[in-house]
């Protein structure tokens, strides 16, 4: 059995090392990984009835979707709008994304 840090301390032993190791790296935060991007918030058509959504009027804020589709009882969409970059910094071109910016 092994005694506590606190018994030892008490009869004059040291406690016992703890390994330290290196720290692994650091996840970057959300805010380095992406760019922030801004949704746009849709109502969706009454009469949609196909697999394409169908929107409707545009809203503000998230808030103002959520609380326009629980009156109306529509779905609401968010939108957010990409464009495909070639990346041919690497040995291997790769294909990624940017968004595109609001122009409201």
């Amino acid at each position: 059995m092994t005694a506590s840090v606190a018994e030892q301390v008490s009869e004059g032993k040291s406690p016992p090392a703890v390994a330290r190791g290196e720290r692994p790296s650091r996840k970057p935060t959300a805010s380095e990984a992406a760019p922030a991007v801004a949704a746009r918030f849709f109502l969706a058509k009454t009469e949609s009835g196909g697999n394409a959504p169908a929107l409707d009027r545009e809203l503000a804020t998230e808030a103002e979707a959520m609380l326009e589709s629980l009156k109306t009882g529509r779905s609401y969409y968010s939108v957010i709008e990409w464009r495909a970059v070639a990346d041919c910094t690497g040995k291997a071109p790769q294909v990624k994304k940017e968004p595109v910016g609001n122009t409201r």
